[in-house]
């Protein structure tokens, strides 16, 4: 079954395109490649409407105008960021956002006169995990103590090495010029690395004419705040700089900060552990001209770590299971009332009934006919079964018109006798009076706690207020974890935010989405004959840890009602014409020969349940990373499902996508066997692959009505090296690993063509 997890793989995003390879010592047989013109050359625009044809790129490398921008640009008419528009590329620990590599692809895209399809908003993979999880979801602490913190050091600078393109956290102020961010010099750096050179004029007034900042634009730190900063600096003459405490650069708040930076022709390591030395500090400031002649300083590895605090790990905690305990609200569902020779009913809060006057239970209970549990009160946790292992604290103020002793039970549902003991007897008086009871449950699969009213054998009315029913619990968090009405307001708020600022970065540029990733699960627990979402409960131990379900705090309905709702509110917002955005639900073997399409057939239906007066998707996308099959039979089997996906898909009426196509091979009997790697594949099987191309883009023009055609979008360019992540060492591009075009080039532009006349 291991070629299963090619075609069923989740992780279908995750791809690396920057690779070179020494070419193939002979191309001839594929030199008549050289005569077909770019692919997007091949489409009769008269006849497809508004498709598109696309390519999945990787941002950084295509905003550096290389072989990927060419081959993008020259071919097709749209591009799609493999990762960069992903939540985890753009979003830190600490719930910062960073669109830069997102401006910069939509604007490049724009400027070749591409469009950027935009992938993605809401999914549960690649995720900013870390914020989601320990600051949006992060435990209350524990009144009265008990919570178990540590503190900890957490990196505020982004390429502290020099080595990446990130250069915010530096800037530069030369005498009488404008502040720059620096830019990186190979050589600069120590041991040869990249690093910041900073050309310095000699001293014209003051100490800080030049001034190297280290700033934190996200952070504003005071005096209580602890920070450890490290930097290897080196200057072509020695020299002995002091520092200060600046908010923003410039905006000057303290003489001093991390000490004397001195400087040798050498690189040394300056090295400050300590409080902030006052309040409001984002920058630190080096006063260079403090040594007044001209020179030249080199930094590098610059660090700055902030002292925060977070979980240590699991605390116990109680926890009180009741709802409506001081039973003023509505809600009865804990509470339980069984009437001698009458049906269970939850009770009624009556005025007057409670403690000091307030709203209480009052129950009538009619004489003793045969048995002590005649009439009994129960309070009731139905989301809860406990157990010996199980501390409680239970307490309750009660009262009765005559005085009586009554006996309590354990009970699994109310009536389902598992113990004769649990809290012991509750003593009634005629005044108020508070019962405790304090330890472990007294036996196995408990949901109940059953007072046995006649215990005492007349008829007599007694009260209950303020019934408080608490469990210790263990938190992960390290604190009172939040309930699931919290959870729920914050979880909205974070995917909002997040979804914000993307449309804000992309200011109406970007017209077309997929709002929701991959959300059909492979499993029906439910047994209603379509496939569930995912969730965390059914994923992989793997899964729980790195990924962010949002249909586990949001629900399987209002997690896409709320991805939907919060992309048009904010397509628009920021400059977008509402009429323009189309969003797509995107997902993976929605060609599955294996289970009949159930699949796509489940999302259909989903779709049909997210689908309201406001709540509109446009359209579907089908991933198709898919195999061409040595033997006929299985050939036949998998471009059955693939006619019948397309069948399915145009009767939704809306816009079909083919969103990240690419292709292996399996020569094997089995369906599900691993796919040749590239250096395995005769000439006569890459011919086979250029014809399933053809065949693939030809049924799509046929099938699709020309007014739902959105488009095809090439997942991989060019074939993936042996340690690519995704489909490694496999014939999934257009072009070869050093960018020459394949017969699957030839059988894509055919198909195009043949389609489009």
């Amino acid at each position: 079954m291991a070629g299963l997890a090619v075609i069923a793989s989740a992780c279908a995003d995750d791809f690396d395109q920057t690779f070179k390879v020494d070419a193939p010592a002979s191309l001839q047989q594929y030199a008549y490649l050289s005569e077909y013109a770019p692919l997007k050359d091949y489409i009769n625009r008269a006849n497809t409407g508004n498709f598109k044809l696309g390519a999945g790129v990787t941002a950084s490398e295509f905003n550096k105008s290389g072989v990927q921008f060419s081959l993008a640009s020259s071919n097709f008419d749209e591009v799609v960021a493999g990762n960069a528009m992903k939540m985890a590329s753009c979003v830190g620990d600490d719930g910062t956002m960073d669109f830069s590599t997102v401006e910069d692809f939509v604007d490049k895209a724009k400027s070749a006169g591409l469009t950027v399809y935009g992938h993605t908003l809401a999914w549960h993979s690649q995720q900013a995990n870390k914020w989601l999880k320990e600051t949006v979801l992060a435990d209350h602490p524990i009144e009265g103590g008990g919570n178990n913190m540590e503190k900890y050091y957490a990196e505020a600078i982004t390429n502290g090495d020099c080595e990446g393109a990130g250069n915010t956290n530096f800037v530069c102020r030369h005498y009488g010029q404008d502040d720059v961010n620096p830019t990186f010099d190979a050589g600069a750096g120590k041991d040869g690395s990249k690093g910041i050179k900073f050309e310095c004029t000699a001293k014209v007034a003051e100490a800080w004419d030049n001034q190297f900042f280290i700033y934190l634009p996200k952070e504003v730190l005071n005096s209580t705040d602890k920070i450890h900063f490290k930097m290897d600096v080196k200057a072509d003459k020695a020299a002995s700089i002091g520092t200060q405490a600046h908010a923003a650069p410039g905006a000057y708040l303290h003489w001093a900060f991390i000490g004397n930076v001195n400087f040798t022709t050498d690189w040394t390591t300056h090295e400050f552990e300590g409080n902030v030395t006052a309040d409001g500090v984002s920058s630190i400031a080096l006063n260079l001209n403090d040594f007044a002649d001209a020179n030249v300083y080199y930094f590098d590895n610059i660090s700055w770590e902030i002292e925060k605090e977070r979980p240590a790990g699991p605390t116990k905690y109680m926890a009180d299971i009741v709802e409506n305990s001081d039973c003023e609200g509505a809600a009865n569902a804990n509470f339980v009332c069984r009437h001698y020779g009458q049906s269970d009913v939850n009770p009624t809060f009556e005025a007057g009934a409670g403690n000091d006057g307030s709203k209480g239970i009052k129950f009538e209970c009619s004489a003793k006919v045969a048995e002590a549990w005649d009439n009994q009160f129960f309070v009731y946790v139905p989301k809860e079964v406990l157990g010996t292992k199980d501390k409680i604290v239970f307490k309750m103020d009660v009262k009765a018109d005559k005085p009586a002793s009554i006996g309590t039970q354990a009970h699994g549902a109310p009536g389902s006798y598992i113990h004769w003991a649990f809290i012991g007897n509750v003593n009634f008086t005629t005044e108020w009076t508070t019962h405790v009871f304090e330890g472990n449950v007294t036996a196995d699969g408990v949901s109940s706690v059953a007072l046995n009213l006649n215990d005492f054998a007349d008829a007599n009315t007694y009260y209950f207020d303020n019934i408080v029913w608490q469990v210790e619990k263990e938190s992960k968090g390290g604190g009172l974890p939040q309930t699931e009405e919290e959870m729920y307001a914050n979880t909205y708020a974070a995917m909002d935010s997040w979804i914000k600022g993307m449309m804000q970065a992309c200011a109406g540029k970007v017209v077309a989405w997929d709002v929701v990733n991959e959300p059909i699960s492979g499993a029906d627990n439910d047994g209603d004959g379509y496939y569930d979402l995912q969730h965390a409960s059914t994923a992989s131990e793997a899964d729980k840890e790195n990924c962010f379900y949002w249909t586990d705090y949001l629900g399987d309905i209002d997690y896409v009602r709320t991805a939907v709702g919060s992309a048009r509110r904010h397509f628009a917002e920021f400059g977008g014409n509402a009429s323009e955005l189309k969003l797509f639900i995107n997902d993976y073997n929605l060609e599955s020969w294996w289970d009949g399409n159930k699949k796509l057939n489940s999302l259909v239906n989903w779709i049909s349940k997210w689908e309201n007066d406001t709540v509109k998707i446009d359209g579907i996308g089908t991933q198709m990373h898919i195999s061409c099959y040595e033997k006929p039979e299985n050939q036949a089997a998998i471009e059955n499902s693939i006619v019948k996906m397309f069948e399915i898909m145009a009767a939704t009426g809306k816009l079909c996508r083919i969103s990240e196509l690419d292709m292996g091979y399996v020569a094997a009997d089995n369906m599900f066997a691993d796919p040749l790697k590239t250096s395995e594949l005769t000439e006569e099987q890459h011919k086979k692959m250029a014809e399933f191309y053809k065949w693939i883009v030809k049924k799509y023009f046929e099938i699709i009505p020309a007014a739902q055609r959105y488009g095809i979008t090439q997942w991989c360019l060019t074939d993936a090296p042996a340690n690519s992540g995704w489909r490694g060492g496999e014939p999934v591009g257009l072009w070869d690993i050093n960018y020459n075009r394949k017969h699957v080039y030839a059988g894509f532009a055919e198909g195009l063509s043949e389609a489009t006349k």
